[in-house]
């Protein structure tokens, strides 16, 4: 099934709002933008791998507000959607993310990463239910 113009938007207005959040030291609103039992899996090579669920998930958004020097900006490109019903839209993109914790804020890509990711509506809006994320390249 297609995903229609309006929901397309709807979802990456979503996706990027997410990011422009969390780059712009405002990660904690991202909380409210999973759902209930959101599932949130950081692959090999991320910073912090391993799974959160639920309330840890929105904890972590929250705690990633106060990582002081921490400065990211992600890039996302390649991003292509899924209708898997009326209330659900899967999605895939590429991100690519650029890193410091250091004065000098080295320009280079610290990871590109595979992301997929699934939405619900829920209540009119739609929400992250799953996101997995998979390191493709790390810088070390």
């Amino acid at each position: 099934m297609d995903v229609n113009g309006e929901t397309e938007r709807e979802i990456g207005d979503l996706i990027h709002r997410f990011y422009w959040l969390v780059d712009h030291g405002r990660a904690a609103e991202t909380a409210e933008m999973f759902s209930e039992d959101a599932r949130l899996t950081y692959g090999a090579g991320a910073p912090t791998p391993g799974d959160l669920q639920g309330e840890a998930v929105r904890l972590a958004m929250r705690q990633r507000q106060d990582i002081a020097g921490l400065v990211t900006r992600h890039i996302v490109s390649n991003l292509m959607l899924t209708r898997r019903g009326e209330d659900r839209v899967d999605s895939a993109l590429l991100l690519t993310v650029f890193r410091s914790e250091e004065p000098s804020r080295d320009p280079l890509p610290h990871t590109v990463a595979d992301v997929e990711e699934s939405f619900v509506r829920d209540a009119g809006r739609w929400r992250i239910e799953r996101r997995t994320i998979s390191p493709i390249f790390v810088r070390a």
